[in-house]
């Protein structure tokens, strides 16, 4: 009731292994289980395209939750393998996909400046898969629902017919700019751990050290 069919997707979620990707000849990372669903689909998508002129004129991927994903996926190898003109790309409901590299190569693409994601305020899809490990792209458009079901696609399928404006498209915000895991943690905790460290010694051993030195001073002072 609370996920409505996205439920089996939030498996895909937490599979969050990271698997290698490969972009016109450039060779990245993403979420191990998103890759796979596109991978299971790609070839319909080939085999629908090759019997359009669709490359010419452009295409608009939009998927809900697990299909958003897709979408990115799909959206890049289209782009940097076949050529195809992506026009837009619209999610609902979607996860995390592409580590720092691939998102910065998305968004390198122009892909980014395409991609509209929609989410509501209550749906924890969107935030499933760790930041910093993996990025959103392209521009957020935040909804609130006053519905249980927080992930379903008939709720998203309501909000973006009745509530999505284009004031909310003009207004949408930049997602998650790809960050460093390393940059944004280990070495904080690093700098952190070094200050600790230097405190803790001047504490302790260095004011041991400047007892013994005072002492010793002294010593050689009255013998003198």
């Amino acid at each position: 009731k609370v996920f409505g069919s996205g439920g089996k997707e939030i498996l895909h979620d937490l599979q969050i292994s990271r698997a290698k990707m490969n972009f016109g000849g450039q060779e990245v990372s993403g979420h191990s289980g998103f890759k796979a669903e596109f991978e299971s689909s790609k070839e319909s998508l080939y085999q629908a395209l090759a019997q359009t002129n669709l490359k010419d004129k452009g295409v608009h991927l939009a998927g809900h939750s697990l299909g958003g994903a897709a979408s990115q996926i799909a959206a890049m190898d289209l782009s940097t393998h076949f050529g195809v003109k992506v026009n837009k790309v619209t999610t609902f409901g979607g996860p995390r996909v592409f580590t720092k590299d691939a998102a910065d190569l998305y968004n390198s693409k122009g892909l980014g400046d395409v991609t509209l994601r929609v989410k509501q305020n209550l749906d924890p899809v969107p935030r499933l898969v760790p930041r910093g490990m993996y990025h959103h792209t392209g521009k957020k458009i935040s909804l609130k629902s006053s519905k249980r079901s927080v992930h379903s696609g008939a709720v998203y399928r309501d909000i973006g017919t009745k509530k999505v404006t284009e004031k909310d498209i003009a207004n949408a915000r930049e997602s998650d700019k790809p960050w460093s895991f390393t940059e944004s943690y280990v070495k904080p905790v690093m700098k952190m751990t070094k200050a600790a460290f230097v405190m803790a010694y001047q504490a302790t051993i260095g004011s041991v050290i400047n007892k013994l030195r005072r002492g010793f001073q002294k010593t050689k002072c009255s013998r003198a």
